[in-house]
């Protein structure tokens, strides 16, 4: 690459071209192995994945309009289901235990003081034997929430 004649300029702009040269390649190869990746990750899987089967269909007696699974929360072996509009409109959550695989009412939970504006089940949740329920519209609207506990053995 030098000959004699170069002037040591022209020997730093030769060796700049030359490492450029072998950058341009080398983020090609990077840019290349980066789009082989992405096309991988976008083929369709064949990996085998769990089945989910429907297990249960909760359900309990119910005056039409109740809207029953507005909103439910399942723990360990305790689901709770929203009926918003059951209860005269007031709503109501059913608590069902399951026993031997098999689903039963426990129990309906509602609100002590509760009226039709209120939206009692709007939402729930379960964490072990305590339970809470949203009424986002009691009290004109501020809101709140009741709270339930589970005493003694099912």
């Amino acid at each position: 690459m030098h000959t004699s004649g170069d002037s040591p300029l022209r020997q730093i702009a030769r060796a700049v071209t030359v490492a450029a040269t072998k950058l341009c390649k080398m983020q090609f190869i990077a840019r290349f192995a980066l789009l082989l990746l992405v096309a991988a990750a976008m083929q369709p899987h064949t990996a085998s994945a769990a089945v989910i089967n429907q297990e249960a269909k909760l359900t309990a007696s119910l005056n039409a309009g109740a809207n029953s699974g507005s909103a439910v929360s399942i723990s360990g072996d305790t689901a709770v289901v929203v009926a918003a509009g059951d209860n005269g409109g007031t709503g109501s959550v059913y608590v069902f235990l399951r026993s031997g695989g098999v689903w039963a009412p426990q129990q309906t939970l509602t609100a002590s003081d509760g009226v039709a504006s209120d939206l009692f089940g709007a939402s729930v949740s379960i964490a072990g034997d305590n339970i809470a329920v949203g009424a986002p519209g009691r009290a004109s609207s501020r809101g709140a929430v009741y709270t339930f506990n589970r005493s003694g053995t099912a």
